[in-house]
């Protein structure tokens, strides 16, 4: 599940949202480690080999039952 200041900025107001963007523009650090930690949450959860891994956790687990 993505994380604010993980994964990602979450932000309601648009000052907030500028906040946001600000910050990353001042230090491109910050964007990287978003991006980065965004790549592997989607690495880990949604890529083919995590989606065929879970299909058959849940296939073992319902042959089980």
């Amino acid at each position: 599940m993505p994380q604010d200041g993980k994964q990602l900025l979450i932000r309601d107001q648009i000052d907030e949202i500028i906040q946001g963007i600000h910050q990353i523009w001042e230090n491109p650090d910050v964007g990287k480690n978003l991006a980065e930690s965004a790549y592997q949450l989607a690495k880990a959860q949604y890529s083919w080999e995590a989606v065929a891994e879970n299909i058959k956790e849940a296939t073992l687990a319902t042959s089980l039952s």
